[in-house]
């Protein structure tokens, strides 16, 4: 009570350090995790084999390791990764045309900075593909940094308008790639059996489509004894 003017301003230093360090603050509620790895998607064309998708990542991989701070590289190609951090998404299961890397570098430092390099450096590498590179982020998993959700009863004009939408936002430098959930299906081929000719030769049109499908994919069969067992043949 004696130095009330002095305890006055001693009370402020706190709170006017505390507005003076808030400037320094991230403005990110759920910033991005401070290790040093992060991932690298990459999305091919969807009627894409796995063995191109394969080819493709590991010419990536060529690019990646040329950078000095990176230690190690693994890849999952055709599914999605093993979860190395607690809120990644694993939707991309028997999917033949995408593939996830998991980049170890020297440091957290020095995964920020690869993170926007190599991003340039893929994308441009590689324009037949989609890559997205990114930090492990904190919080609630999401798919991307910032999403659009367009609504309506038919689900061809909602694609045709997500694409739309995908052309207006690549005008916009600052997005690297951009996804829709909704895609144009893999390409069919129709092929258009006489069902006449067919039953005089003994056939059905579903055999007829049973021997296409062994053809071209392979069929599977199991059997099982106590001595032996058959395993899946494709």
């Amino acid at each position: 009570m004696q130095r009330a003017l002095a305890t006055a301003l001693a009370c402020l230093v706190l709170p006017i350090a505390g507005f003076d360090a808030a400037g320094s603050l991230g403005n990110q509620f759920f910033p991005a995790a401070d290790r040093d790895q992060f991932k690298i998607q990459v999305w091919m064309a969807p009627d894409t084999a796995v063995t191109r998708t394969a080819d493709t990542v590991l010419a990536m991989e060529e690019v990646i390791r040329t950078q000095g701070e990176v230690l190690d590289v693994t890849w999952v190609v055709g599914a999605s990764s093993p979860p190395v951090h607690y809120n990644q998404i694993r939707n991309q299961d028997n999917n033949p045309a995408y593939a996830h890397d998991t980049v170890l570098a020297s440091s957290p430092e020095a995964a920020k900075e690869l993170v926007e390099d190599l991003q340039d450096r893929l994308s441009d590498g590689f324009p037949e593909t989609r890559v997205v590179v990114r930090a492990f982020g904190q919080g609630p998993p999401i798919p991307a940094p910032v999403r659009l959700r367009l609504e309506g009863p038919d689900t061809e004009r909602l694609r045709v308008y997500g694409e739309e939408v995908r052309r207006l936002m690549h005008a916009i430098p600052e997005i690297t790639q951009t996804r829709a959930s909704k895609q144009g299906g893999e390409p069919k081929l129709w092929l258009d059996a006489n069902e006449e000719e067919a039953r005089l030769a003994g056939l059905t049109l579903g055999q007829i489509a049973g021997q296409f499908q062994t053809a071209m994919v392979g069929s599977a069969s199991t059997s099982a004894s106590p001595n032996k067992m058959a395993l899946p043949l494709a």
